[in-house]
């Protein structure tokens, strides 16, 4: 079965749609790592919803897992590695079991407020938030090439830098920050 890479019309994308999980889940095929249920007996509703969301994290994951490592293959010239793909699609948290554990969790990796997460948290009791850690990526507004990382003090020389890799400390990422005039309010420890 061919499945179209964009809605027809609005929306969100999403890889398969609610009515296409919603029969085969009751035929019992379990799509998407849903589990089979009898067909002649069916499924609750709400285990329906339930096992749909799931499958939609999944599904997404694995989406978002497979492009971050092609894109991060190109960059290291190797052959696109299925592992890191599982790895990287396995970084949702799901089944938190209670607010304070889900504001802990979040604090490293949301810009809102724990009064902000609190609310998300409240807004529906019966279907709790779950985490999905995303990697972020920025531009800097201002570029820096190896000749000024070299004057600035951050590279020793040219041959030290195998392919512009060197392990940095402190006071060199806060100069290298500056020089590319971030704004270091983004920056968490």
């Amino acid at each position: 079965m061919v499945e179209p890479l964009r809605p027809v019309r609005g929306g969100f994308l999403r890889p398969f749609g609610c009515g296409w999980f919603i029969r085969e889940f009751l035929m019992g095929n379990g799509p998407y790592g849903s589990p089979s249920i009898d067909a002649d007996i069916g499924a609750p509703q709400a285990d329906i919803f339930h096992h749909y969301k799931m499958a939609l994290i999944r599904a997404t994951a694995l989406d978002r897992a497979t492009r971050t490592e092609e894109k991060i293959a190109q960059r290291q010239r190797r052959p696109i590695n299925p592992d890191n793909i599982e790895r990287l699609a396995e970084s949702a948290i799901d089944n938190i079991p209670s607010e304070e554990l889900f504001i802990r969790l979040c604090r490293k990796r949301s810009v809102f407020t724990d009064e902000a997460l609190s609310k998300h948290w409240n807004l529906n009791r019966r279907n709790r938030p779950f985490i999905v850690n995303f990697l972020y990526v920025y531009s800097f507004p201002r570029r820096i090439n190896l000749q000024r990382l070299i004057e600035i003090g951050v590279i020793p020389t040219v041959n030290d830098a195998p392919r512009g890799f060197i392990q940095i400390n402190v006071k060199n990422l806060k100069d290298i920050l500056r020089e590319c005039q971030v704004d270091e309010s983004i920056v968490v420890n």
